[in-house]
């Protein structure tokens, strides 16, 4: 299985492609699990892609968070995000 996420921050689309086994975080005991990509144009921006859980189970479910810095502990903006298992 492998994870696709799409969606657009700033009029552009985005599409990202990540194995379960292979995102930076995933705790039994959380809600949710998530995988980091570099924002294109912006140094330390980070795009931080939010997968959700049902009992400990991801869902096709999540959303997308922007820091235009890895120093921020607060998002600047969320955007909604097309997630899909293939």
């Amino acid at each position: 299985m492998e994870i696709q996420v799409e969606f657009k921050f700033q009029g552009k689309d985005f599409f990202f492609k990540r194995s379960p086994c292979h995102l930076d975080r995933n705790y039994d005991d959380e809600g949710y699990a998530y995988f980091l990509e570099p924002i294109p144009g912006i140094e330390q921006g980070l795009f931080e892609i939010n997968l959700l859980k049902d009992n400990m189970t991801l869902q096709e479910k999540g959303y997308t968070a922007i820091y235009n810095s890895t120093e921020q502990v607060s998002p600047d903006k969320i955007v909604s995000t097309v997630i899909k298992f293939v």
